[in-house]
């Protein structure tokens, strides 16, 4: 399961904070809940401080949404390493299963 919780709303920034598994199923409602609250604030920040689990597909649509100026904070230092290896490593096997 996967909790969203809008924890900080100004006039140019909306927080949004996750916690539980960022899995397949998941990630679209995570997708469809970033698409709104950017059409309300210009600036969107992922607080992933508690999330537990993220598979594949978590990471992927993290990356999406990072590439697409979606701020992504409070990773732990391995969630943050597989942000930007992912890609690299994509063909090899390399990703199964991620725990943060």
């Amino acid at each position: 399961m996967l909790r969203m919780t809008v924890v900080e709303t100004t006039e140019q920034t909306t927080t949004l904070q996750l916690e539980g598994r960022i899995v397949e199923g998941w990630t679209q409602e995570l997708r469809r809940a970033c698409i709104e609250l950017l059409a309300l604030t210009p600036a969107l920040v992922l607080d992933v401080e508690m999330v537990t689990f993220i598979d594949e597909t978590g990471i992927e649509m993290l990356r999406h949404l990072k590439r697409n100026h979606v701020h992504i904070v409070g990773c732990s230092m391995f969630v943050s390493e597989l942000l930007e290896r992912t890609a690299k490593h994509r063909d090899t096997g390399f990703l199964s299963t991620y725990y943060a």
